[in-house]
């Protein structure tokens, strides 16, 4: 962890442990009751989450959301990827099943970054943009090349620097031919855009290894 960044974070930001298993799902963030938790979402990010989930300690926003949710406590195959993608954006023909993987992919027509970063100014459109983005403030590359002693914040990147330093071809053939992705998938690259610069400045480091 880089010094001076606990120092920063604002009370009741210090990571999950025992007695503080309510989690906030924006920013991570965990407290010691959900009264607290519910208290920090209204106070924080501007909407309480007032829709429970029986099951589990996780709440939400708005209802779809929650019945979403559900669906990751019943057995067998996801209700997802057996619906229509009946939620159409309007501005181009993607189309997705669910309304929040809608709302995920309005973003990048709208230029909304909800996701704000509590250490620095910037901000993105992904939630998994914005994790990204964290790991260069604590200094974590969880993702290791195989060859060599460099890290990587993310696993593409990491994949994409053996096959171009090592020239390993497993990260080749598994870069090539992905079949179509499900809505849920394309939602999580979309932060795509967001970590363009942190990957240019992975492979900066590169340039003076090797």
């Amino acid at each position: 962890q880089v010094a001076g960044v606990s120092g920063n974070l604002a009370p009741g930001s210090q990571p999950e442990k025992e007695g503080r298993a309510h989690q906030c799902l924006e920013c991570d963030r965990a407290f010691s009751s959900a009264a607290v938790l519910m208290h920090h979402n209204k106070e924080v990010h501007g909407r309480e989450r007032s829709h429970g989930c029986p099951v589990c300690r996780k709440a939400f926003k708005r209802a779809t959301h929650l019945k979403e949710h559900m669906q990751t406590h019943q057995a067998g195959p996801s209700l997802s990827s057996q619906k229509p993608r009946v939620f159409k954006c309007d501005t181009c023909e993607k189309a997705f099943a669910k309304p929040s993987q809608l709302e995920r992919h309005s973003r990048i027509h709208t230029g909304e970054r909800p996701f704000h970063c509590t250490l620095c100014e910037k901000a993105f459109n992904q939630k998994s943009a914005l994790q990204v983005h964290m790991k260069k403030h604590t200094g974590e590359r969880p993702y290791k090349c195989a060859y060599c002693v460099m890290g990587f914040t993310q696993k593409s990147n990491m994949k994409l620097h053996m096959k171009r330093a090592h020239s390993y071809a497993g990260a080749l053939q598994e870069s090539a031919g992905h079949p179509e992705q499900d809505g849920e998938e394309l939602s999580r690259t979309l932060h795509l855009e967001e970590v363009v610069q942190e990957a240019a400045g992975e492979w900066q480091t590169l340039t003076h290894v090797f």
